[in-house]
């Protein structure tokens, strides 16, 4: 299998009002599937004590888009999944939604089409609106920053710990950097410390 983050949501920050960490259960499951995909849900929420009349909260919710894949190369056709009641149907059903979606944003990203007429018009519309922004020696106004000036690199060595048995580093390692990153340059634009909410 080979795995894709779809989305994360940060519903609620880790730590307690009153600054504690609670015992944490990590719940998922697959809530669709295809002949050779599986998207999984997934869920971190507060373990309450036992016998606490505390609800258990949740924190984080995700979804993760698994393809199964042949040694020699092209899919792996898996088992299919079987829904059985009105709640599993309503998941399988938003798993389908979702998934069609996500194919009909796809054909219509800048990779594959040009910008409709209404974008060109509003990017033209910025712009013109910023046009003294691109002039020799103009001053920018306190609420502009310069794509430019935001620009950060890393580098690091990639150990045999962090790679599979293709010698290839692991997606989920590279998804931490990139974080790590993003963060960095997130705070440099904002210049002050940011919260992440969500990722997809």
């Amino acid at each position: 299998m080979t795995a894709a983050v779809e989305r994360l949501d940060v519903l609620r920050p880790l730590t307690n009002p009153d600054g504690s960490v609670s015992d944490l259960r990590i719940s998922g499951h697959v809530s669709y599937a295809t002949e050779s995909t599986l998207e999984v849900f997934l869920r971190l929420s507060t373990l309450p004590a036992e016998g606490s009349i505390e609800q258990a909260d949740t924190i984080l919710c995700g979804r993760f888009l698994m393809a199964g894949r042949k040694q020699s190369g092209g899919k792996h056709v898996g088992p299919k999944l079987v829904v059985e009641g009105p709640v599993e149907t309503e998941l399988f059903q938003m798993g389908k939604e979702l998934r069609e979606a996500k194919k009909a944003r796809g054909s219509v990203s800048l990779a594959k089409v040009p910008p409709t007429e209404e974008e060109g018009r509003l990017l033209h519309e910025i712009f013109v609106g910023r046009s003294g922004l691109y002039e020799r020696g103009a001053q920018l106004p306190k609420d502009v920053v310069m794509m430019r000036d935001t620009v950060m690199t890393s580098s690091l060595i990639t150990q045999p710990a962090d790679r599979n048995v293709h010698n290839k580093v692991f997606g989920g390692m590279l998804m931490r950097v990139c974080y790590e990153l993003a963060f960095a340059n997130a705070c440099k634009f904002a210049k002050t410390p940011v919260s992440f909410l969500a990722l997809e």
